[in-house]
């Protein structure tokens, strides 16, 4: 399949994207929800026809990616890029062709941008000239602190002469804005079930496009520490997705937060956190058990579950653990990760979810009890 994307086009939809985000909410609270709602709107957008959020026809993934590496290998939070859009048509060893890279700043000024244009050039001077990120795009949540003029002397000091750089701010929003949907759901389905059909069907992304460890549809992170028989999908790729499911589900008959902070645990973050009237839902992904049984991850997800439910009387908490029967090696000491996790957990009553390899097939709602019993030995 010959596919290309062309700038043209990107820039015209990356706006149209953008003037939609600006429009959903007069102020973002965070830069992660803005960047998660930015990637709602791109989802359903276009490139040559297709969708951008969408599995590519004949292709393993989609053109659009949350916190991917544009260059595998890299370590550090520098390496990643906030948005990505890839030419699923071309693979590399480890994902596809990087097109396109996003940035995005809460509140854009001189250092940041100056930061975010010397990143850009770190890892585009690691691929090879044919094979360079094409264009970066800085885009800030809120006003900038910084005038267009400032903004375009720092370009023009610090980007490679190869390099196609643009800003975008609020003083960008010229496009048409599509109006958003005011429609409520008038389905009775439980609110916390159908958050749980989404989770499913965000599993199931990762668990029927995974034939190839290395070319799957999330994007792969941790190429370089895994031992040759699989690799790890990205937790932001997995969020990213699953918010946009929940948006297309909930419209705006609920609120929808990432990396949210309980009033009672203010220095502990979740993940996703869906609101309807009375009723939320706390979600928190990982990886996988190996993933879940690392330090203090484990007392540190019960306490926030502990403290949503605390907060919000008619609450229920979702644990997502991507990879459900692989990546959880028993260890030089004889212990099972996943065994050992699931069994701290039995303490805490709250839904688990993961992908079963194995019997391929995404799992739960379930507790970690049941899980226990379903485990494959």
């Amino acid at each position: 399949m010959s596919f290309k994307i062309g700038i043209r086009e990107f820039d015209r939809v990356l706006k149209q994207a953008l003037a939609q985000t600006y429009a959903y909410r007069a102020e973002f609270a965070t830069e992660f929800d803005f960047k998660h709602e930015l990637f709602h709107q791109l989802h359903s957008l276009e490139i040559n026809g297709y969708k951008l959020g969408d599995k590519l026809p004949g292709c393993k993934t989609s053109m659009l990616h949350a916190e991917a590496k544009p260059i595998n290998g890299l370590t550090g939070r520098n390496a990643y890029a906030d948005l990505l859009i890839c030419n699923p048509t071309i693979e590399r060893r480890y994902n596809y062709r990087a097109e396109f890279v996003i940035e995005l700043k809460k509140t854009l000024n001189a250092k940041k941008l100056t930061a975010e244009i010397d990143k850009f050039a770190k890892y585009n001077d690691a691929l090879r000239k044919y094979d360079a990120v094409r264009k970066l795009y800085i885009a800030s949540t809120n006003k900038p602190t910084i005038d267009s003029a400032s903004i375009k002397q720092i370009i023009s000091e610090r980007k490679q002469s190869n390099a196609s750089i643009e800003v975008l701010t609020h003083r960008s929003r010229n496009d048409v804005v599509t109006p958003q949907s005011r429609r409520r759901s008038r389905t009775k389905t439980p609110f916390s079930e159908r958050v749980s059909k989404c989770v499913t069907a965000t599993l199931n992304l990762y668990g029927k496009n995974r034939d190839d460890i290395y070319h799957s549809f999330f994007w792969r992170n941790y190429e370089y520490t895994n031992e040759g028989d699989w690799t790890f999908p990205c937790e932001g790729d997995f969020v990213a997705q699953l918010y946009h499911r929940l948006r297309v589900v909930f419209r705006q008959a609920a609120d929808i937060f990432t990396d949210y902070r309980t009033p009672s645990a203010r220095n502990k973050k979740v993940d996703l956190f869906v609101q309807r009237g009375d009723e939320t839902v706390g979600v928190e992904v990982k990886m996988n058990y190996d993933n879940l049984f690392r330090g203090d991850e484990i007392p540190n997800i019960l306490q926030k579950f502990d403290a949503m439910s605390h907060d919000h009387p008619n609450h229920t908490n979702f644990l997502i653990v991507i990879q459900g029967e692989y990546a959880h090696r028993v260890n030089r000491e004889g212990v099972n990760r996943k065994a050992d996790s699931l069994d701290r957990l039995r303490q805490k009553r709250f839904e688990l979810f993961h992908y079963d390899e194995i019997r391929n097939k995404a799992i739960g709602p379930v507790s970690a009890e049941e899980a226990q019993k379903l485990a494959i030995r």
